[in-house]
């Protein structure tokens, strides 16, 4: 804490900032450190940090990380115990070659332990990078909310393109993305309303990551839907509700309720309408939207039609939304 006014001994990442051309990897070797002087708010550290290369390289943790899978070290036995078993069923009658033959295969196997330990390694400090990317971004600072809001919009509009992938985001990208996110739309509420407000085919990407691998994108991309839900009940947020209503979102949700869907469509989809009827303030248009005609009209169809392969689970799955929506207009 004195270190923040000035009678603090200097710390070794306080001298790292001080050299010249220093980069962000730099500052990832005590990374302990790093995002303790972060929740400080070391001045020297954030205005480094805060630079539109560096927030660039943050974001770019999160959006692009590619996990290189190791060797699996049983094949690599394997592929010696074939090996060895090939070479012992061979007659040899020259102990000169089979020496040097042994020396051969002594140092390829060397060679690929190695490159296995390599990649375990490359493997670690990526991971590493890509969490501490995430804390930092995510630490609530706001010099560097600002300058992904405010000073560098296109940033954030490069942090949401992950949406844009059509392959399977890992854990880790989508634990990043929501957790960075999900502090703007706590803190910088009004601004990342209009932001997603702009992207209009963005709300069948979220759900295509929600639903899509099986439900990869469950809790992280659902939870952080039912905070941008939750911020239609604030000043700043207002009218996200009436937006999400008009681009789909309900409609989305209930067609994942069609009989003829893998279950766990069924599920995610009653798991997720519950939580935005519990989310919604009185006079929601997504409920308004939910409750219509049309809506519920659907919603009996798939619940009533007996000759789909999955029909009983749509009827527990549409009874349960049913008892959601009982409960809310007792509230109201």
């Amino acid at each position: 804490m004195l270190r923040r006014f000035g009678f603090g001994r200097s710390s070794s990442l306080e001298v790292t900032l001080t050299k010249p051309n220093v980069k962000l990897e730099d500052l990832f070797d005590d990374s302990d450190q790093l995002l303790q002087e972060v929740h400080l708010q070391n001045p020297r550290l954030i205005s480094f940090l805060r630079q539109p290369t560096v927030l660039s390289q943050l974001v770019n943790y999160i959006v692009s990380e590619r996990i290189i899978p190791s060797i699996p070290l049983t094949s690599h036995i394997n592929n010696n115990n074939s090996n060895n078993n090939h070479s012992n069923g061979t007659k040899k009658t020259n102990t000169i070659g089979k020496t040097e033959n042994h020396q051969y295969k002594t140092s390829k196997d060397e060679g690929k332990n190695k490159k296995i330990n390599n990649n375990n390694n490359n493997n670690h400090s990526a991971n590493q990078h890509v969490y501490v990317a995430c804390e930092i971004l995510a630490a609530g600072i706001p010099a560097l909310m600002d300058g992904l809001v405010y000073a560098h919009p296109e940033l954030l509009t490069v942090l949401w393109a992950i949406l844009d992938q059509q392959c399977k985001l890992t854990p880790r990208q989508l634990a990043g993305f929501c957790k960075v996110n999900g502090i703007l739309l706590q803190r910088r509420t009004g601004d990342m309303v209009h932001f997603i407000e702009s992207h209009k085919d963005i709300v069948a990407k979220w759900l295509h990551h929600i639903f899509g691998y099986h439900g990869g994108g469950v809790p992280y991309l659902s939870d952080l839907l039912i905070t941008l839900v939750q911020s239609d009940s604030l000043p700043e947020g207002s009218g996200i509700g009436q937006w999400l209503a008009d681009h789909g979102l309900l409609t989305l949700l209930v067609d994942r309720l069609q009989p003829h869907l893998e279950p766990l469509n069924h599920e995610i989809a009653q798991q997720m309408l519950c939580d935005i009827i519990f989310s919604s303030h009185i006079s929601s248009p997504l409920i308004s939207e939910l409750t219509s005609l049309v809506t519920m009209k659907r919603l009996a169809g798939y619940m009533l039609d007996l000759t789909a392969p999955y029909a009983s689970n749509v009827l527990i799955c549409g009874t349960g939304i049913l008892r959601g929506l009982r409960q809310y207009s007792e509230k109201v």
